[in-house]
């Protein structure tokens, strides 16, 4: 991780808590947001990870991305952000630049343990794949599948955790077949009650297309 003046260059792989805490050692404020989220720094900018009203494209300066074994260097007015999404184009990230501001480095830690407390108190402690669903517009995943009556309906181990309905538990025992079917039915008994689709924010990876 290097600083220069109020830019900060950390590698994709990095961990964002990391990061954050290594910020507040050198006084550079903006990414306290983050801070509890277990993530890298490539995979927040991949799905534009956000909390609390803020996205980590609101301090993106640069990103340096390998495409076709070739270093290329795109400005943040070059990438395209929407909700939980940016779309690079071709490329691999491999490290990014952040503008932040200045300010006490007590004050930058104590935010950071702030929001990290809000995250324990509002969602559920364990093994969990984060919020499983996109926020549609006007509306909240978690209350739609709360109000469906889905709180604490487990498969095999995957459960919808009764403290927040956006987050599915893996109890023990459960695997990827069991949270592809709890995820199907949160989604056909959302739509069914409330009209609307909900659409995953994970990303589901190796799922076999027999067509």
């Amino acid at each position: 991780m290097q600083v220069n003046g109020n830019l900060l260059t950390v590698m994709a792989g990095d961990n964002i808590n990391r990061v954050i805490s290594f910020c507040a050692e050198k006084g550079l404020t903006g990414l306290e947001f983050l801070y509890g989220i277990p993530a890298t720094v490539g995979g927040l900018i991949k799905m534009n990870g956000g909390a609390f009203g803020y996205t980590i494209a609101d301090y993106l300066e640069k990103v340096t991305l390998l495409v076709n074994g070739k270093l290329v260097v795109k400005n943040r007015s070059e990438l395209s952000f929407k909700y939980r999404k940016c779309l690079i184009g071709k490329g691999i990230i491999l490290n990014a630049t952040f503008r932040l501001n200045y300010d006490n480095s007590e004050y930058i830690l104590a935010r950071a343990k702030n929001y990290l407390k809000i995250r324990m108190e509002k969602f559920p402690i364990g093994f969990s794949l984060g919020s499983v669903f996109k926020n549609p517009v006007t509306k909240n995943a978690g209350e739609l599948i709360e109000k469906s009556g889905l709180k604490g309906y487990n498969i095999n181990g995957a459960e919808i955790s009764s403290k927040h309905a956006n987050f599915f538990i893996n109890k023990g025992g459960a695997g990827f077949e069991d949270y592809l079917e709890l995820i199907s039915l949160a989604k056909n008994i959302v739509l069914s009650k409330y009209n609307v689709l909900l659409e995953e924010e994970i990303k589901l990876v190796g799922i076999k297309n027999d067509s």
